[in-house]
Parts: C-alpha cells; sequence; structure tokens
C-alpha cells in the first residue's frame, strides 16, 4: 500500500453539453475554498442555472470522496477535509493516469474492491444537494506530489418552472437514472435502465436537478405532483449532452373566473383567477397564498362606486404570479391598485403583464392615510410586465401615498413603468408619508414623478431609506417634472424630494454608466 496524503487537487468543472456555451471558469490555484464551479450558461436564452444558487458553484463539505482509479480498476478513496483531498490508494502504477470520480455523495451499493473494474450507482432520489456525477484524470502519471485536473459533468440539466408553489416532490417518469463508474475504461456513462426519478425544490417556484445524458431524444415524458400526473410534449426533450430547459409549466390548482363572483371572495394558496369582476366586490388574498393572475380585469372598466377597498387585497405575506394581460385598481379614492398589509411582503414574478391604478393609493403599495387603505408593507418585483400608475393626490407609483408609508421596495427583475401623482414618487413615498429602502438590481426600470417628488425617492415633504442600484440592471430611467426643479433645493431625479432636507443615501454600482443628476432625466445603465 502506498499512502496518498494532503493531495490537493484544483478543479475547474466544465460541463460537457453539446447545447451549452463552454464556462470559461479558472482553474482554482488553491482548493481551500473547496469550490467546484459549474455555472451553466444556456445556449437558448435560458438563462445561467447554478448548483448552488448563491455562489454559482458547488462547495464540497467534510466528508465528500473522490473514487480513483488507476491501471483499469479502483485504487482507493480519497476524502475531502477543510480544504484537501487526502487518503489511502492500492499499489497504483506509474505508467498511468490517475482517475478521478466525483459522484456528489452518491455511493455504490456496495463498497468497491481493489479488484473493481466498475461499479454502478443510482440517482432516482435527489436531494436537495444535487448529485453531480464528474470525472478527470490528472494531468500527470502516478508519482507526482500533487495533481491538477479537469472534471467534466457527465450530466444534463432540467429545470421545472412551477406555476404553483408545492411541498410535494415531483417525481419525472422515463429517465435513465443509473450510471456505471467505468476504471477499465475511463468515464462515467449511462446504463440502459430507465425508471422514476424523484426532485426535491430548491425554492418555493422551481424544482430542478442534474440528470444522466439520455440515449435517445424523448419526445414527452410524465411528471407526477403528489397524486396528480401530468404529460409533457412538444419541445420538451433530452438528447444526449443535452438538458431540458423549457420552463414547464405544472399546474395543480383551483381556477376561479370572477365574472362568476357573487360577493366578496379571498383566493386562497393555489388559486388561478381569470376573467373580467362582473360587480364591485372585494377581491383578496389569503395570508400566505400564491394566486395566479391570468388575463384578469378587476374594475377595468373606469366605474368608480361606494367600494372602500383596492383592487386586490393581501391581507398577509403573498405571492402573485403574472400570466396574459391584467389589469387592476383601487374601487374608490385612497386605494391602491394592489395593497400589500404592513409588515408583510407581497412578491410579484411571472412572464405576463400587470396595469394597475390607484386613486388617491398607489398603483401597488399604500393609500391614502386620512382617508383611504393607509401604510402597506415591503414589495418585491422579481419579472412581469407592470405599470403602476398613482393617481389623484399625492401617491407613488410603486411606494406609499399622503400621510401613509410603505415598506421596502425590490425590483429584481421585468420591464416596469411607474408614475406617482402630485407629490409622489414614481418609486417610492408619498407626500408626508415615509418609504423604505428601495433596491433595483435587475430589469428595464423606469420612474416618473409628477409636481414636486423625486423620480425614485422620497415623496413631497416625505423620507425614504437608502436607495441602491446594482450592477445586474439593464436600464433604469428616473424622471422629475419642471415643477420638481423651480424650488431650493429642488427635487431629486434619485433621491430627495423639493424642498426636502433629509440625507438620502444613493448608491450606483460601479462601471455602470451613469448620467447623474441636473436635467429632468437620470439614466443609469450598461
Amino acid at each position: 500500500m502506498k499512502k496518498l496524503s494532503a493531495i490537493i487537487i484544483a478543479m475547474a468543472l466544465v460541463l460537457g453539453m453539446a447545447q451549452c456555451k463552454k464556462q470559461e471558469t479558472p482553474t482554482t490555484s488553491n482548493a481551500n475554498d473547496g469550490m467546484v464551479y459549474i455555472t451553466v450558461n444556456v445556449d437558448n436564452g435560458g438563462g445561467r442555472h447554478h448548483i448552488e444558487p448563491s455562489v454559482g458553484a458547488y462547495v464540497f463539505t467534510n466528508g465528500d470522496a473522490l473514487y480513483v482509479g488507476n491501471d483499469g480498476h479502483y485504487v482507493g478513496t480519497l476524502t475531502y477535509s477543510n480544504g484537501t483531498f487526502s487518503g489511502t490508494i492500492d499499489s497504483p502504477v506509474s505508467t498511468d493516469y490517475l482517475h478521478f470520480y466525483f459522484l456528489g455523495g452518491k455511493e455504490p451499493a456496495s463498497a468497491p474492491t481493489t479488484n473493481t473494474t466498475d461499479f454502478t450507482i443510482n440517482i432516482a432520489n435527489q436531494s436537495s444537494n444535487l448529485p453531480i456525477l464528474a470525472y478527470g484524470r490528472s494531468t500527470e502519471f502516478y508519482g507526482a506530489s500533487s495533481y491538477t485536473t479537469t472534471l467534466r459533468n457527465k450530466c444534463a440539466l432540467v429545470k421545472f418552472d412551477l406555476v404553483m408553489a408545492t411541498n410535494d416532490a415531483v417525481t419525472v417518469s422515463g429517465m435513465l437514472t443509473e450510471a456505471t463508474i467505468d476504471f477499465a475504461t475511463p468515464g462515467i456513462t449511462p446504463t440502459a435502465t430507465t425508471g422514476t426519478m424523484t426532485l426535491y425544490s430548491e425554492s418555493e417556484t422551481e424544482k430542478w436537478a442534474i440528470l444522466l445524458p439520455q440515449d435517445e431524444a424523448i419526445s414527452s415524458f410524465t411528471v407526477n405532483i403528489g397524486s396528480k400526473s401530468y404529460t409533457v410534449s412538444g419541445s420538451y426533450s433530452i438528447t444526449n449532452n443535452g438538458y431540458i430547459n423549457g420552463g414547464i409549466e405544472v399546474v395543480n390548482a383551483t381556477i376561479v373566473n370572477l365574472g362568476e363572483v357573487a360577493d366578496d371572495y379571498v383566493a386562497q394558496n393555489n388559486t388561478i383567477l381569470t376573467g373580467t369582476l362582473s360587480e364591485n366586490h372585494k377581491i383578496s388574498i389569503a395570508a400566505g397564498a400564491t394566486v395566479m393572475l391570468k388575463n384578469v380585469d378587476i374594475n377595468g372598466d373606469d366605474t368608480w362606486d361606494d367600494g372602500n377597498h383596492a383592487g386586490i387585497t393581501c391581507f398577509g405575506d403573498a405571492t402573485i404570479i403574472l400570466d396574459g394581460t391584467n389589469k387592476t385598481r383601487g374601487s374608490n379614492y385612497g386605494y391602491p391598485g394592489v395593497f400589500i398589509a404592513s409588515d408583510c411582503t407581497l412578491t410579484i414574478r411571472g412572464d405576463g403583464s400587470l396595469t394597475t391604478n390607484g386613486y388617491g393609493g398607489a398603483g401597488i403599495g399604500a393609500g391614502d392615510g386620512d382617508e383611504g387603505a393607509g401604510s402597506c408593507g415591503n414589495i418585491v418585483i422579481k419579472s412581469g410586465n407592470i405599470t403602476a400608475l398613482g393617481a389623484g393626490v399625492g401617491c407613488a407609483g410603486i411606494g406609499g401615498a399622503k400621510r401613509s408609508n410603505c415598506g421596502n421596495i425590490s425590483i429584481e427583475g421585468g420591464t416596469i413603468t411607474s408614475n406617482g401623482a402630485t407629490g409622489g414618487a414614481g418609486i417610492g413615498g408619498g407626500p408626508f408619508g415615509s418609504c423604505g429602502d428601495i433596491t433595483i438590481s435587475g430589469g428595464t426600470v423606469t420612474a416618473e414623478s409628477l409636481y414636486n417628488g423625486a423620480g425614485i425617492g422620497e415623496g413631497k415633504d416625505g423620507t425614504c431609506g437608502i436607495i441602491t442600484i446594482g450592477y445586474g440592471i439593464t436600464k433604469v430611467t428616473a424622471k422629475r417634472d419642471q415643477y420638481g426643479m423651480e424650488s431650493n433645493p429642488k427635487s431629486e431625479c434619485i433621491g430627495k424630494s423639493q424642498g426636502s432636507s433629509n440625507t438620502v443615501t444613493v448608491s450606483v454600482a460601479a462601471d455602470l454608466s451613469d448620467t447623474g443628476e441636473g436635467g429632468k432625466t437620470r439614466t443609469i445603465q450598461h
């Protein structure tokens, strides 16, 4: 036996997929960070996907193992501990390389021995620590003091975008679920075994996993959630070294036509709202619920009556998914198009559009503090095509309203147009009210104030928190009108309202093009 200790392997994992761009990740010069980078760029516009979402890398943890082959058979296992792979290997020959296999925590049914030329592993059950089947050989024959390798992924990426959040596991039938780890002909190959693979959620809105490359293209397959089964067909297929990335919509929901609602209605979790509200009933979303708007029209006929409520009222934390073309508006003066209760968070995402109007209330956010809905909670926009319009007196397009407060506002993506009314910011606070921090980290955003408010920031005689424009944006355009430039101090496109003596911190990511304050429009973009 020869002792192989303190072997440090610097690795960059490059996905060997025909339909993926090669990720130019530098080889790590020091393995003490414990990472193998495996970010994927998808050619067809599907975006970037990560095994470890926060850092775009698989992070080694103590106990992770590398199986080692040499001279056509298994020679030992190296174990990761505090930045180093070390262990014992059995009589390697100096006329062959060391062959490394990383199985992402999956193990063979029985431990290999020194006579083992291959073994099979099963990846049918995938926990949140997704398996990464990867192979690479050392750049030197055995005998050197350290070894460097590039691990190449032998799997394909599959991603399920869930229309509705669910705690149930997703199973996919008809996939290859086993792989052979071959020491005699070094590499990892899928077997002919097909079965049902279980996937677990990486977030409340998506399920995804690393799957083996399939021998043949799959024109259709079955997705099961709980007791319900869905067949997916068409363009969703896996080919050798390919991937699925179409965004498979999996729906397990209650569909409610607003045209048939006869009274006030509270949408529960996993509800799809559709249709035109025929009478002025109060439409609400239960606390903690995820609800889809699919071609919804709430008070879209411009008929204002005595109903005192927002177009949509969220009692607690809520998620709204946009599909198709949607419109909402408040029912009377002082009410926003969409309202979220104080100390709660509303998240909006989806591929559809939303045009939302307040009247004395924000398009999305608070209502009038004297005679309306009052203060609101946090607003998070992840995606969608959103037009938010404040109307009447003293309200933001997205955010606060007159004498009412708004929590933090975060825009992470989408195409957003937001116009304030009479002293309200385009995005931010209303007159005599406050707004929390405003963070724009992605998307294309246009925000415009009317009269004395900031394009993004304070409402007239109000306050707001820190404003941050991140590097992930496409373009942010903030506008103030002529009235905001007539007094000293003037309103700012991003920051203070007219006459404000407050200090508003505005942080813009380095390397972004920024026209700065001075004119009626400030533009920040790549």
